[in-house]
């Protein structure tokens, strides 16, 4: 035991720290000769948190490396190098399973990339690229180069998911048929891939609003991106900055209220109020949560 306890004094701390600094070197020199594969790395490793993907996301912006949007014909489950700039994986997407993506990568990598929405949704099992997976994949802009706008697609998922559903049911008697032969098509059933209803594409906020629900964060713009100038004159902090701030600094951030939840306590303020409401204040840098209360909400309140 004693000669264990001095080990323990010296040994394992250089153990570690030599291991450490070899990871350090290794990772350093990927990040300084290969930017793009070593953030892509990076991204891919942090997927279940969409507060880390937008952390890395920030880095590469300052890196001068562009995130593009996820692609279904481009995009794979996870992030990849595509040319000069990172696509976004796939797997990111919230509310989307990860067999589901493979299986749609695995067909494109056979057979080719898809030409419309019926068209993913014939050559895929609508068993697990359903509805929910879909609607969830259009408003991340992931089906945008299956043409028509986010508007059309999201009122022609039923129609094309009914339509696969009838072609897989064909597909499956065929192959229990007695000579194997491909069942017959009733040319009134067939599906023009080329004809979507007509709906106005949905405006700037509501495309950034889908974003923040799917990724859990904007990806491609900000709500706040036009008003740079003014956030930068009145804001003297960000909120990413806030966590290496010391207890009671005082903090001027400038941005928007959002996820806003209103609360009571079970005890009245000296002044009797009991309401007091958390939000989530955010700014093109990142998020802070928020309490204000029953005092501060009594006066502040109807500016929230």
């Amino acid at each position: 035991f004693d000669l264990i306890e001095k080990f323990a004094g010296y040994g394992f701390n250089k153990s570690h720290s030599t291991a450490y600094g070899g990871v350090a070197y290794a990772t350093a020199y990927l990040k300084a000769h290969y930017p793009k594969e070593f953030m892509a790395a990076l991204l891919s490793c942090g997927m279940e948190s969409h507060e880390r993907i937008n952390e890395h996301v920030d880095d590469c912006r300052r890196m001068k490396i562009e995130v593009l949007p996820p692609d279904i014909n481009r995009s794979d489950v996870e992030f990849s190098v595509d040319g000069e700039q990172i696509r976004f994986g796939m797997g990111a997407i919230k509310g989307v399973g990860e067999q589901a993506l493979e299986e749609v990568v695995k067909e494109r990598e056979e057979n080719g990339q898809y030409s419309s929405l019926y068209n993913l949704c014939e050559r895929v099992d609508p068993k697990s690229l359903n509805r929910s997976t879909l609607e969830t994949l259009i408003k991340a802009g992931a089906l945008n180069s299956l043409g028509g706008n986010q508007a059309q697609l999201m009122l022609t998922v039923e129609r094309a998911v009914q339509s696969a559903l009838k072609i897989h049911k064909d597909r499956a008697r065929g192959q229990k048929s007695l000579f194997g032969d491909e069942p017959a098509s009733d040319e009134s059933d067939s599906v023009d891939e080329a004809l979507l209803p007509e709906a106005e594409d949905w405006s700037r906020a509501q495309k950034l609003a889908a974003e923040k629900e799917v990724f859990g964060f904007y990806l491609t713009s900000h709500p706040l991106a036009e008003m740079g100038d003014a956030l930068t004159k009145y804001a003297q902090n960000r909120t990413n900055e806030l966590a290496e701030m010391e207890d009671r600094d005082e903090v001027i951030l400038a941005g928007m209220v959002s996820s806003i939840k209103n609360a009571a306590t079970k005890k009245p303020s000296k002044n009797g109020h009991t309401r007091y409401v958390n939000f989530d204040f955010e700014d093109p840098h990142g998020l802070v949560r928020c309490i204000m209360w029953p005092e501060q909400f009594a006066r502040f309140g109807e500016k929230v």
